[in-house]
C-alpha cells in the first residue's frame, strides 16, 4: 500500500491504469482511493472487518480493494461466475460484514446475505464510472454511517 502511494507521488500524473478508453491517473486513483476508504471509516468498517467485493475485473475493483486495504480491513475477493450456491459459501465462511458488488448483483446478493451471514449492508457501484463510483460510495457510506451502529442480519 505504501509502495503504491509512494510511487503516485513521484509519478502523480502518469497513467495508473487504462480500462478501455479510460486513463486513470495516479492522483485520480489515489484521491478516489482516499475518499472511499475514509467513507469506510465512517461507516464503521475498521481494521480486522471483513468486506467482501463481488465486481467485475474494473477500476472500482481496484478502487475497493485499496481503500479496504488502506483502512486495515480483510479484502475478501469472491468471483463474479458463482453460481447462487457457490456465493453463498464466501458469504457465510468469510464473515464478511459489508459487500461491494455491482448494480446488476445488488438484489442478488442481498437476498442471499440473510441470517445465515454476518452481513450488514450490500453496496452496489456501477462498474464503468469509476469516478462516480467513488463519489457514490463515498457518499453512500456517509449516508448510511448510522446503520452500521446497528447489529443486522446476525445470527443469534
Amino acid at each position: 500500500m505504501r509502495a503504491l502511494e509512494d510511487h503516485g507521488l513521484q509519478r502523480a500524473d502518469h497513467v495508473f491504469l487504462k480500462y478501455g478508453v479510460q486513463k486513470i491517473t495516479y492522483r485520480e486513483f489515489a484521491q478516489a482511493m482516499r475518499s472511499v476508504a475514509n467513507g469506510l471509516r465512517a461507516h464503521g468498517i475498521e481494521g480486522g472487518v471483513r468486506v467482501l467485493v463481488y465486481l467485475p475485473s474494473c477500476p472500482e475493483f481496484l478502487l475497493a480493494r485499496f481503500a479496504v486495504q488502506r483502512i486495515g480491513a480483510v479484502f475478501v475477493a469472491c468471483g463474479t461466475l458463482y453460481a447462487d450456491d457457490e456465493i453463498s459459501y464466501p458469504l457465510q465462511a468469510s464473515e464478511a460484514e459489508l459487500v461491494i458488488t455491482d448494480l446488476d448483483s445488488e438484489t442478488r446478493l442481498g437476498t442471499l446475505s440473510g441470517a445465515a451471514t454476518r452481513v450488514r449492508e450490500v453496496l452496489a457501484v456501477a462498474p464503468g464510472a469509476w469516478r462516480a463510483s467513488a463519489i457514490g460510495m463515498h457518499a453512500w457510506l456517509t449516508e448510511h454511517a448510522d446503520d452500521f451502529a446497528l447489529p443486522c442480519c446476525r445470527p443469534t
